[in-house]
């Protein structure tokens, strides 16, 4: 017992002693965890990555599906999985056919567009299927141009995740401003929770 009480008077002299530096630790505490927890994500040179069998059906699944060419909210003609180069009205297309051209295209296009822009950046397999979804949509030069990019570059990764929203618009085809769209708005949301994950949502 009496070796017990000189513990914790020993424990209550530390912790005078040592009163402001533990009160600081309480105070960035949870932010720390923050940061440490962040830090489990691994992440490496964006060259070193290519578009996973997940992250291409993620883009899929984010497009949707229609055989018959269509005008989206743009105006713009539209088969596939989101094809819109060289699509004109009266276009159809097989799920298989829609699935290799999709393929094709995202590495063809928009994997070495954004490889060339982004160079080494420090990216997780996740955030890297997320961002290349978000490029086929609004575009290589879009994306390298973005303020996504920018933060990435700065390894401000909660400032990338955050400028994901920032493309909700479209062009309006009747007075050619740009507008909110309903349905952009919802999946820069979605993706923006996904991105705060790490992509692994």
């Amino acid at each position: 017992m009496e070796r017990l009480r000189k513990l914790w008077d020993s424990f209550k002299r530390f912790c005078k002693k040592y009163e402001s530096v533990i009160s600081v630790l309480f105070t960035i505490g949870p932010t720390l965890i923050k940061i440490m927890s962040k830090t489990i994500i691994k992440r490496m040179a964006l060259s070193l990555l290519g578009l996973s069998a997940l992250g291409l059906a993620q883009i899929g699944f984010q497009e949707n599906f229609r055989g018959d060419a269509y005008q989206d909210d743009a105006g713009v003609w539209t088969v596939g999985f989101g094809a819109t180069k060289g699509v004109q009205k009266g276009d159809t297309i097989t799920v298989r056919h829609a699935l290799s051209r999709l393929a094709r295209e995202v590495k063809d296009e928009y994997e070495d567009g954004v490889a060339k822009c982004a160079g080494d950046v420090l990216i997780s397999q996740g955030e890297y299927d997320l961002y290349l979804g978000i490029t086929y949509n609004i575009g290589v030069h879009g994306f390298c141009t973005s303020t996504m990019l920018k933060k990435l570059k700065a390894g401000d990764y909660e400032g990338a995740c955050e400028a994901i929203k920032m493309w909700n618009k479209i062009t309006d085809p009747k007075t050619g401003k740009k507008i909110p769209s309903r349905g952009l708005t919802n999946l820069r949301n979605e993706q923006y929770q996904k991105c705060m994950a790490g992509g692994i949502l």
